[in-house]
């Protein structure tokens, strides 16, 4: 719950202060969004950890593919969204490592700073 209160925090500095998002970020917060709904659909069907956790490493292995660099609002909701994802992964029951490596290591892509943050 920490992880997503200091998300949430993040994304209140980012809409409060106008601070734009790469693209990607955000698709990432929509997948995570659907991939957490689909565990708790998962729970109300008796369905086993296995479609929570492939709906997880997907929006973790999506989530190694953003560039950081972007500012500091971006970098952290990024950061914050890989821990969220090794923490659900984690209630899916895998320990500790496991998930960690299932979401792999962060992106070290530092873009150009001309680069448009729209990727």
């Amino acid at each position: 719950m920490r992880n997503a209160r200091v998300l949430l925090r993040r994304v209140t500095v980012v809409v409060r202060r106008r601070e734009p998002l790469p693209d990607r970020t955000l698709g990432l917060l929509d997948a995570l969004a659907t991939a957490t709904a689909g565990i708790a659909d998962d729970l109300r069907q008796h369905r086993g950890p296995d479609p929570a956790r492939e709906r997880l490493v997907r929006v973790g292995a999506d989530s190694a593919l953003v560039a950081t660099g972007h500012g500091l609002s971006a970098d952290v909701v990024l950061a914050r969204l890989r821990s969220i994802v090794v923490d659900l992964l984690e209630c899916t029951g895998l320990d500790y490592a496991g998930a960690q490596s299932l979401v792999g290591p962060g992106p070290d892509v530092v873009p150009d700073p001309e680069e448009p943050v729209d990727d």
